[in-house]
């Protein structure tokens, strides 16, 4: 005040935190406010008086923090997600975020700002590119279970396949239209590999104990037989 009395410029502050006393017990409140020179030429340096206009802003200041720590919050879950993320923007699928089981499963490569087709060109002939070519004009969500994806995860190394549940989430704006695609799935590729080989090694069983003249049957845990070779249908008839 004293400094505009003074002949000083008009003065703003925005969400200023004020502790007042109200209701008994004081309590931290929010400020916006302002002091503009009220001019009187008749009046030493000009200034007869001071304008201040004061509006109380803390609901809107703690909502906004709120929603700060919320989006803190997300975004911290976002990233130590067990499964992989990311965030496409546009009909070009520009990665807007990607969390870092994302990045494991690519390789760790940067991909911020860059478009799928730019940033995983390996993948070109696999059909992903048209899968999300697909989400994103129909905004229809896409699930795929057990895919196969050649990934060049190193530098100046072949593509390795790996194996991914993958879940395509068309993201809608305000107006119900297409804006991105949301990106989330898991690297299966052990689980994928454990489940050939056993089925690999069941079906050396099989041909083994077709190629053997006894008799070969299986049984579940609780004692029903479930499978039996051809020598024990050729011997009983059945």
């Amino acid at each position: 005040v004293v400094q505009v009395m003074a002949g000083g410029a008009a003065t703003w502050f925005e969400n200023q935190l004020i502790p007042i006393t109200r209701f008994g017990k004081l309590e931290d409140v929010y400020w916006t406010y302002s002091y503009s020179p009220i001019d009187d030429d008749s009046a030493p340096n000009g200034v007869g008086g001071v304008l201040v206009l004061v509006t109380e802003t803390t609901q809107q200041v703690l909502s906004a923090k709120a929603a700060s720590e919320e989006t803190d919050r997300l975004a911290r879950l976002f990233e130590e997600a067990p499964s992989f993320m990311a965030v496409l923007r546009g009909p070009d699928h520009i990665f807007d975020i990607a969390n870092a089981a994302y990045l494991q499963l690519i390789g760790h490569r940067d991909v911020g700002g860059k478009s799928v087709r730019e940033a995983l060109p390996e993948i070109a002939g696999q059909g992903f590119y048209e899968l999300l070519d697909g989400v994103y004009s129909s905004g229809n969500a896409f699930i795929g279970s057990g895919l196969p994806a050649m990934l060049q995860r190193q530098p100046d190394v072949p593509p390795e396949e790996r194996f991914i549940d993958v879940i395509y989430q068309p993201i809608r704006g305000d107006d119900d239209v297409v804006t991105g695609i949301f990106v989330q799935g898991h690297d299966i590729t052990e689980q994928k590999l454990a489940e050939m080989a056993a089925a690999a090694s069941e079906a050396r069983f099989r041909r083994l104990a077709q190629s053997i003249p006894n008799h070969v049957w299986t049984s579940l845990p609780h004692g029903n037989l479930d499978w039996f070779n051809d020598q024990v249908y050729a011997y009983s008839g059945t």
